[in-house]
This record gives structure tokens, sequence and C-alpha cells, in this order.
């Protein structure tokens, strides 16, 4: 269980930091509040819209996909995530990690984890290493935090007028680069570290109603060093059907 626990948590984690400029498909205040704005901008104010209209969501819920190929071994995980911000954390994720069928929810300060067909409680041990693990790494990896720090390169992006959205692209220049990788570093385990990462670009489609991203993909290459190994990964994160604020609870299943 706490073994399933932590991959679930990196994989919220990980969730939000893709979202980092607050990818979404909302149907509430947002699109009132945007949809009358001009639809012809740069990248700066497109990005600058894209920030106001992702502000402070209550809820959060996706399709989340990463493909990963390590070497010859290509592991995949795809999952359904709706997570709860406000008054308190709560998430419930559901899909395939690894090739194994998973599903866990966290509420009410406890969690809960599917084993076939059976929910099966959390310790109270284990529950509050988790809270405390999820409540540091979701402070770190806030919507707004990062949109904070990625907005300064948005300049550097390129749009493309499609029908119905606007296409994003961003490739990471060297200063980006250096601070995914200062973050990456702090979240490795001890006796990890990251030797450098490149080719990082960001891939959003963009309602040009709402001004909220209505698909996002990340693409980056990171070699680790663990012990005296360097392993190259290549990845790619790819968030579909985001929405915002349609979850109002997440209930214990037991």
């Amino acid at each position: 269980m706490m073994k399933v626990r932590a991959i679930i948590a990196v994989i919220l984690v990980l969730s939000f930091t893709v979202m980092l400029s607050g990818c979404g498909n909302s149907q509430t205040e947002s699109k009132e509040k945007t949809q009358s704005k001009p639809k012809e901008m740069d990248p700066v104010k497109l990005f600058e819209e894209v920030v106001e209209a992702t502000a402070d969501p209550s809820s959060i819920s996706c399709d989340f996909k990463v493909d990963l190929s390590i070497g010859e071994f290509t592991p995949q995980i795809e999952m359904g995530i709706e997570s709860v911000l406000k008054p308190e954390l709560s998430y419930h994720t559901m899909g395939t990690m690894l090739g194994i069928e998973t599903e866990v929810i966290f509420t009410g300060g406890k969690e809960y984890v599917k084993i076939g067909e059976t929910w099966t409680e959390a310790t109270d041990a284990e529950t509050a290493v988790a809270t405390d693990e999820l409540e540091t790494e979701l402070e770190a990896a806030s919507i707004k935090n990062n949109l904070e720090k990625v907005k300064p390169y948005a300049k550097d992006g390129i749009v493309e007028e499609k029908e119905g959205y606007y296409q994003f692209e961003l490739e990471a220049n060297e200063e980006l680069i250096a601070a995914i990788e200062e973050k990456s570093s702090g979240d490795l385990s001890p006796g990890t570290d990251v030797v450098g990462i490149s080719d990082v670009s960001y891939e959003y489609k963009i309602d040009k109603e709402t001004f909220l991203p209505m698909e996002q993909k990340m693409n980056m290459t990171i070699e680790i060093m663990d012990g005296s190994e360097v392993t190259e990964n290549r990845q790619t994160v790819t968030a579909e059907n985001i929405r915002y604020n349609d979850v109002e609870e997440i209930k214990a299943p037991i």
C-alpha cells in the first residue's frame, strides 16, 4: 500500500505541475469573465489571459497520461484524476500505472486503496505520512506559483490561430531549463541527482472564448544519476479533458 500511495502522490503532484499554465475546460465563472475579450493577441497577452481565467480553482479534474522511455523500458501511466482543493485537499485517482489497475481515494484525512473489488483503509500512520508529503509537494507545485514562474518566458512562445482554439507552443530556453532542474533536484530521493535536462517543450490548445487550455503536452529529456549510474529518461506528459470547479466533494468509499 505504501508503494501504491507513493506512486499516486507523485502522479497527483506531476499533474498539477504539468498544469503550470492552468490547463482547464471550465464551464463556470471564468467563461463569463473572458468570452468578450479580443481573440487576436501575442503570446504574452494570451498567457496573461490564461492566468486570469484559471485563477484560484476550487477543484481540478483531468485525464492524465505519462509516456516514459528509459532505455528499452517504456512504461506508461494513464489516470483519471479528480481533486478538490478547498476547503481541504481530497482526491480520487483511477487508472493504470505500469500495467497495474489502481484506484485511490483520499478524503477527510483518510486514505483508501481499492484492491481487486475491495476497498481498504490505510492506517493512521500511513495516512499521516501521505498527508504531510502531499501538502508539501502541492504547495511547491501550486498553479499560481508555477504560473508566475513561467510567465516571463511566454514571450518566446508561438501562437497559431485554429478553428475554436489557439495553438500555443513554447520551447524552454536555458534559463527556464535551469529553473526546472532546480525544482526537479528538490523532488528526488537522497542519493539521486539530476545530471541534466534538455529538449523541454510545451504545447497547449487554448479555447478562444474562455482562454482555458483544453489540452496540454510537455516533452522533456532528463538524465538522472542514481549512485554511480546515469539513466536517460524521455517523458511525454499529456493532460486532456481538464475541468475546473466541477467537483464539490469526494466521498469515502467505505
